[in-house]
């Protein structure tokens, strides 16, 4: 009698059959999480900066520039 058989068919296969599914599904849900977030991340990036976001950038840009300058008087002074 072949015992090969035998393992292969008996009650440890089932559980070894699961264990390889539980495997494989355990590398596939990360990776397709991950293939979502990248999609979601690229059709984000790719959109335009909303005007009102390049405006407050300008007004900080410029508070900056404002605060600088200060610092730069009280130096020589």
């Amino acid at each position: 009698m072949d015992t090969r058989k035998a393992e292969k068919d008996g009650p440890g296969a089932n559980e070894a059959s699961e264990k390889k599914r539980d495997s494989e599904m355990s590398f596939a849900l990360p990776s397709a999480i991950g293939d979502r977030l990248k999609a979601y991340y690229n059709d984000v990036a790719s959109e335009p900066v909303p005007d009102r976001f390049l405006s407050l950038l300008e007004q900080l840009d410029q508070a900056e520039g404002e605060k600088k300058r200060k610092s730069d008087k009280e130096e020589v002074e």
